[in-house]
């Protein structure tokens, strides 16, 4: 099948019928941007892996806002296709294709990675391949796309390169947009892709292979100083008030995120993230609420995410997360702070992310011994530890999670299991509370203090953690661990040359894919390409380097001088700590230059603070509670989102049109709101019915406007009334108690099927308790036929198991077109 643009919902509907997921390749998201014109240079983006787990991607978000904005260019995505979905494609011939348009890898002018794991190499490739995009560098001819990652797993670029055009080094904002800009005119002019290319290689901070000259980081200095994006040179006003597109299904960081801060003053030596985004930079408290206000408001995210690599930084965060509390606990807003260090963690701020609900308490301890964490620059004494969580048992809490490392530099020689079970053993004992600890190997990181250290093999790492948790089952202590082959096989990469881009590559054509996931990793195949390599794969990754060797990546520069890791990794041999990074610096690192230099804000700023617990979100209707009775059609890319994805799509609606829904009370406050009889997915219906208990009812059409403006492609509100709250002592109904029955239309176009169900509800005796029809025919055509199916208990409605039971084939309906007609209601 050959398509210019592939149109998901019609295209691929019985193929997406047939796979895990479905919603994540149809797109129609609230917040897509869809730019349209010949003139325009056009990108997709991609972090390479599922759906859900590249659009948590806290840079894709950034990328995708940062390029929808630049005038003469348009950005679009693309994830990695699960297996099944792989499968179909190439058996049906069909590319892989972006969310947006429909339109295959292969006809854009840009394919971007923004590549944040390095066990996503096997993933990139499924994706070029399967978009029609040549593997490798040398193949691409001048109508092929130019093929750029960017992003802390590919500052070692040499594993990559042959697959990449260019690799993007440091923060994108700093150049980028005036990069993809300068190549979105050159095209206007008629320029070739070799001239494009030839662009690419002359900027600073882009590497490409065989480059000569030292590419060195760009680094924005405007984070904190105004919204992301505002002041780029040859930004356009941006094309949607949304930040990013909202996911339709549920993803793995289910919640808006906003920057903080970026960088870390901490300087833990095992740390590439800190190293990546130095010097640290904070972020002014007002625009912090702004961008709040937008994930609340304009996304519908009642969870948010003060993201940062340590949160705990923040000066006057406890303050700070107070006025957010109070300017935001109207819609029942809470706030996690995934990266705290102990010792910045307080009882002022543990009570102040617990005010709306308890989100998890998390100790990345690393290693437990005060000489270890000298050496690795992080303290965190057992004594605060202890401390703390009996503040949090206090409040409420009642579990932990600890995270370790094994194989650190300085305990690599050492037992490390007793002092760790030590550790958590007395922990358990003195909080009385329960614990989750995951356990990890060490893994070398490039432009580190301990990018010249060893790595453990596969074996050492797994007796360890092994001993670790057989020594703490008895103790009631839960112990997960990463996978010791897979810490290994992101230590090929990690500091990996040429001869590990064609281990990849052989992998790939072997059929790896999903390499960071252990249930999807080929262990038995890896480990052949392994003895077939003609090098000594596991050793070269867990061998120590000498401090002169020539590393391969030593032609990137990411600020922090040579000289001064070195100066580091001899400190960590000696047990000594450095003190943390601050604007009168004392040890110099290299990164602190004209024009990049650490920024701070002033702590607790009283003034900024109160104007921002008194505000007040705007955009809110005024009215009176009532209960709300809606009906909605759900059609086109719709069909492939599941009730439970249904919901919190109203759910996020809702917010974002300017009403406040009634509330649960307890641990996780909800809000009230339920719908009838749920379809199947890849069902279609003129009428679903819904009802959610709301503070601010103003009025029928108002409510069906607003919500149907606020909800994605396929949903479209058709109906709603007020009805008046429960009085005391009332009989309440939900309304599954009141569902009767639907009216389904079947359509199959291509056979039979309409005149099979017909004469099998006509052949049966159709008859439910009581003697009433469970199932009739009301319209038979030649490629359609109506029925009604009566609920007679609650749950037994579903279209798919009611005519299974007359002998059709779930596989067969799945093949037609299902429309409910009318959701039917028993009078109360």
């Amino acid at each position: 099948m050959i398509l210019a643009r592939i149109n998901p919902e019609k295209d691929l509907s019985s193929l997406l019928k047939r796979v895990e997921k479905p919603g994540r390749y149809v797109g129609g998201e609230y917040g897509a941007v869809c730019k349209e014109g010949g003139e325009l240079f056009r990108a997709v983006i991609s972090y390479p892996d599922i759906y859900e787990i590249g659009m948590s991607n806290l840079a894709l978000r950034l990328l995708y806002r940062l390029l929808n904005s630049l005038e003469g260019v348009s950005c679009e995505r693309v994830f990695a296709p699960w297996p099944d979905f792989e499968a179909e494609l190439r058996q049906g011939g069909l590319p892989l294709y972006s969310l947006e348009t429909g339109t295959p890898l292969h006809q854009f002018d840009l394919v971007g990675f923004s590549v944040g794991y390095e066990l996503t190499f096997t993933n990139m490739l499924a994706i070029l391949d399967l978009g029609g995009v040549p593997l490798l560098g040398t193949e691409r001819g001048p109508h092929d796309p130019l093929v750029i990652a960017g992003g802390p797993a590919v500052t070692n670029p040499a594993p990559f390169g042959r697959f990449l055009d260019a690799v993007f080094i440091g923060e994108f904002e700093a150049g980028g947009p005036q990069l993809i800009s300068r190549l979105a005119q050159m095209k206007r002019r008629g320029a070739k892709r070799e001239d494009l290319l030839e662009c690419l290689q002359q900027a600073p901070f882009v590497w490409t292979a065989g480059k000569n000259v030292t590419v060195d980081r760009a680094s924005w200095q405007g984070f904190g100083v105004g919204a992301s994006g505002s002041s780029i040179p040859g930004s356009s006003s941006q094309p949607s008030s949304i930040p990013f597109p909202v996911p339709n299904i549920k993803t793995i960081q289910d919640q808006g995120a906003v920057e903080i801060m970026r960088g870390c003053p901490s300087g833990c030596r095992f740390c590439h993230a800190g190293m990546f985004y130095r010097p640290y930079r904070q972020k002014d408290p007002r625009l912090i609420a702004g961008e709040v206000e937008a994930q609340v408001l304009s996304c519908g995210y009642r969870e948010i995410t003060l993201s940062s690599l340590s949160s705990g930084d923040y000066p006057g965060l406890p303050l700070l997360v107070k006025a957010l509390n109070r300017r935001f606990a109207p819609q029942k807003v809470s706030f996690a702070l995934p990266s705290l260090r102990i010792n910045s963690l307080t009882l002022n701020l543990m009570s102040e992310i617990s005010s709306v609900r308890k989100s998890g308490l998390t100790f990345a301890v690393e290693t437990p011994l005060e000489p270890w964490q000298r050496s690795i620059n992080k303290l965190a004494p057992i004594e605060r530890t202890i401390e703390l969580l009996e503040e949090a048992r206090q409040q409420g809490w009642k579990q932990a999670k600890f995270y370790f490392m094994v194989g650190l530099p300085q305990s690599i020689d050492e037992d490390e299991i007793t002092p760790i079970v030590d550790f958590l053993a007395e922990v358990r004992a003195r909080s009385q509370m329960s614990l989750n600890v995951n356990v990890s190997s060490f893994i070398p990181k490039p432009h580190t203090p301990f990018q010249w250290a060893p790595q453990l093999t596969e074996d050492e790492s797994l007796k360890r953690i092994m001993g670790i948790k057989r020594a703490l089952k008895p103790k009631g202590v839960h112990v997960r661990y990463h996978s010791p082959f897979l810490s290994v096989l992101e230590g090929v990469v990690s500091r990996g040359d040429e001869r590990v881009g064609e281990l990849f590559h052989q992998a790939y054509q072997a059929g790896a894919r999903f390499d960071a996931w252990e249930d999807q990793v080929e262990r038995d195949m890896w480990r052949s390409l392994y003895d077939q390599a003609g090098w000594a794969v596991e050793a070269e990754a867990a061998r120590a380097r000498p401090l002169d060797e020539h590393l391969p990546w030593h032609g990137v520069f990411l600020g922090v001088s040579t000289g001064f890791l070195k100066q580091e990794y001899r400190r960590a041999e000696r047990g000594e700590t450095l003190s943390s990074c601050c604007t009168a610096c004392d040890h110099l690192c290299g990164v602190c230059r004209p024009g990049i230099q650490v920024k701070t804000v002033e702590p607790e700023r009283s003034a900024d603070l109160e104007s921002i617990e008194q505000s007040e979100p705007s955009g809110f209707t005024a009215g009176i509670r009532a209960r709300t009775l809606f009906s909605f059609t759900k059609e086109g890319k719709a069909v492939f989102l599941s009730h439970l994805d249904t919901m919190r799509i109203f759910e996020r609606a809702l917010l974002r049109s300017g009403y406040s829904a009634c509330f649960t009370t307890g641990y996780n406050p909800k809000p009230i709101l339920e719908f009838a009889q749920p379809l199947s997915l890849g069902i279609a219906s003129e009428e679903e019915v819904g009802l959610v208990e709301l503070e601010n009812f103003d009025s029928p059409e108002s409510f069906r406007t607003r919500v149907s403006q606020a909800l994605p492609q396929g949903y479209r509100l058709a109906a709603a009334r007020g009805l008046a709250p429960y009085r005391t002592g009332e009989k309440k109904h939900s309304l599954m108690s009141l569902y009767w029955g639907s009216e389904f239309r079947i359509l199959d176009r291509e056979g039979p099927l309409a005149a099979l169900i017909a004469a099998a509800i006509r052949g049966s005796s159709g008859a439910a308790p009581g003697g009433s029809p469970l199932i009739e025919v009301l319209e038979e055509g030649q490629q359609s036929v109506t029925i009604r199916i009566q609920n007679p208990r609650q749950g037994s409605g579903n279209i798919y198991k009611v005519l299974s039971v007359l002998g059709i084939e779930k596989k067969r309906l799945m093949e037609a077109a299902i429309t409910r007609l009318r959701t039917l209601a028993r009078s109360s």
